[in-house]
């Protein structure tokens, strides 16, 4: 199997992590300070991408963030499913992304892409009515033998 990490610098994190509970919210509750919740989520980035390469790949520096590789700036609008569940742990399902690259412009070029599937896993914390997530996901390429990872991706808020 090919393995693929695909590295991404989000400007801001999430530009906006607008969520609204879902038609499951009756049974939504928080427990020891733990969340219990489903959420709709609407997922709107401006990132930095550095190309697919072959784990362990750093395309930022970790301390500067500085380019390692050449980037590219895009813009990505999403949604999927946030599930808190008992224990800290956490899922995003129903995974859905279109990217637009702003540097595909010229004619004939394609700056949009086809809608991409995801799925992500983690875990979170709830510190007096703010959370944080830690999610990894994985994107559906529609080739069994390519694995492409993203993450982990750390929210606050």
């Amino acid at each position: 199997m090919i393995k693929s990490v695909k590295r991404i610098l989000c400007a801001g994190m999430l530009a906006t992590l607008a969520m609204a509970a879902s038609a499951s919210a009756q049974n939504n509750q928080i427990v020891s300070g733990r969340l219990f919740w489903d959420y709709r989520v609407a997922i709107n980035q401006t990132c930095v991408r550095t190309p697919f390469q072959q784990p362990p790949a750093d395309g930022f520096d970790p301390v500067t963030k500085a380019l390692r590789v050449a980037g590219e700036s895009l813009t990505a609008t999403g949604s999927g499913l946030l599930r808190f569940a008992p224990g800290g742990h956490l899922t995003l399902e129903e995974g859905v992304q279109t990217e637009a690259s702003l540097a595909l412009l010229a004619l004939n070029q394609t700056p949009i892409t086809p809608p991409a599937r995801f799925q992500c896993s983690g875990q979170y914390s709830l510190d007096r009515r703010k959370v944080s997530l830690s999610l990894t996901c994985e994107v559906q390429t529609g080739n069994p033998n390519l694995k492409v990872t993203v993450g982990p991706q750390n929210f606050d808020g």
